[in-house]
């Protein structure tokens, strides 16, 4: 494994794992839940901690996000010669739009065929990425399948996430991000707020900042007092966990809790079964994405120099932007309490008939997925919850799994 290098990818820092361990630290906003959203700011501080730290053999990107999705489809009445085209019509059955605009990876378990997918377009950033930097890219991975055999909790600020027994929890918010790249701090600033260091640190932001983030230390840790059931877990993320409870032991990941699995980029054994080859039109799709990424490299080469002088730019013009935000902070404080009241309230619903996994806020509104035993347990929620629409539902396994959204603006804070 040491032969690779792996980068993991967190919204506010990129941790490098070989027989060393470092860390590239980024601001708020350039990554979020995995998506790279300035690609040329990234490129630019990976650029130079590569070459401070001489690294030029093969690398893994680990990417940690909501993003990549998972099915597991039945194929035990079907042929094996037949599992490849049976797999590929399932899955358009199941994607909202067409499945030339994924890729996507899979596994056998006997009877199953466990299949993750993400957007084309969230994934070209990671291989450009590496195509720019000049790195041999082996393999793009979605974390929680690397690390599913390991009980293990990942502490980040837009994100606290248990799995542990084959079950996961996991919220993510991206509101106190968006507050700090306000401010211009870094990941490094951050975590020394979280940690009351305060050197270096303008007294206003301090004031400003520290009870956002002693708030979420105290929310965090009755979340975690409230799921967590070992005593031990695997720990990674973006903020220091350290000082957040004595009850748990936390190990942080190494490279040797590190099991590859599902791999988005292709293995060129010619024994390998490729299913994007099931169809004789994406050889042609394939060849034009690669031309596409060689032009779009060669003109990423082109506007980089000019990004540099575009940062210096965005940073005067945050200052400009800065009251118009604390316009806003009334607003978002009012949807951080309605967030959390409603985590609650559905985590009070939750039982042998209905487990909610997953809570996503952005801005005005929160997305949750969860499985249900019947449709009818399902549709009570609907009719019993305010400012609730279904966004999709699927059986898998004999369980009924959904995703649904609940719009903030108009509910009740003590609901």
């Amino acid at each position: 494994m040491n032969k690779r290098t792996i980068f993991l990818f967190e919204d506010l820092k990129i941790f490098i794992l070989n027989n060393f361990r470092n860390e590239i630290v980024l601001y708020p906003q350039l990554i979020e839940n995995g998506e790279i959203l300035d690609t040329n700011y990234v490129y630019y501080l990976m650029k130079k901690k590569i070459e401070t730290l001489n690294i030029k053999n093969k690398v893994l990107f680990l990417v940690n996000s909501s993003k990549f999705l998972k099915f597991d489809i039945d194929v035990s009445n079907i042929k094996k010669d037949e599992y490849e085209s049976y797999i590929y019509y399932e899955l358009q059955k199941l994607v909202p739009t067409d499945m030339s605009e994924y890729d996507f990876t899979y596994e056998y378990d006997e009877n199953l065929v466990n299949v993750r997918l993400v957007a084309k377009s969230f994934l070209d950033k990671y291989k450009d990425l590496a195509k720019n930097l000049n790195l041999k890219l082996e393999g793009v991975f979605y974390i929680d399948d690397v690390l599913i055999q390991n009980n293990y909790i990942n502490y980040s600020l837009n994100r606290i996430k248990v799995i542990q027994n084959g079950l996961k929890k996991e919220i993510f918010s991206n509101e106190l991000a968006k507050k700090f790249e306000m401010y211009d701090l870094s990941g490094e600033d951050i975590s020394n707020l979280y940690l009351k260091k305060f050197v270096g640190i303008d007294s206003d932001i301090v004031e400003k900042l520290d009870e956002l983030l002693q708030n979420l230390k105290y929310e965090r840790i009755n979340w975690l007092d409230r799921f967590a059931s070992e005593k031990q877990y695997v720990y990674f993320g973006d903020l220091p966990i350290e000082s957040l409870s004595k009850k748990y032991v936390f190990k942080n990941l190494e490279i040797d809790d590190i099991n590859l699995k599902n791999n988005f980029i292709k293995s060129k054994n010619k024994n390998s079964v490729n299913i994007f080859l099931i169809i004789g039109a994406l050889i042609l799709l394939n060849l034009c994405i690669f031309i596409l990424l060689n032009n779009r490299e060669n003109k990423l080469k082109t506007e980089f120099s000019n990004s540099l002088k575009e940062i210096a730019l965005e940073k005067d013009k945050n200052t400009t932007l800065k009251d118009d935000r604390e316009k806003d902070e009334k607003g978002i404080e009012g949807y951080n309490k309605k967030f959390e009241s409603l985590v609650e309230n559905f985590e009070n619903i939750s039982n042998t008939d209905i487990f909610f996994e997953e809570y996503k806020f952005l801005e005005n509104r929160v997305t949750i997925k969860g499985a249900a035993n019947s449709t009818a347990v399902l549709e009570d929620l609907l009719k019993k919850q305010k400012n609730i629409k279904l966004i999709s539902s699927s059986v898998r396994n004999g369980y009924l799994y959904f995703e649904i959204e609940v719009g903030l603006r108009d509910l009740d804070e003590d609901r």
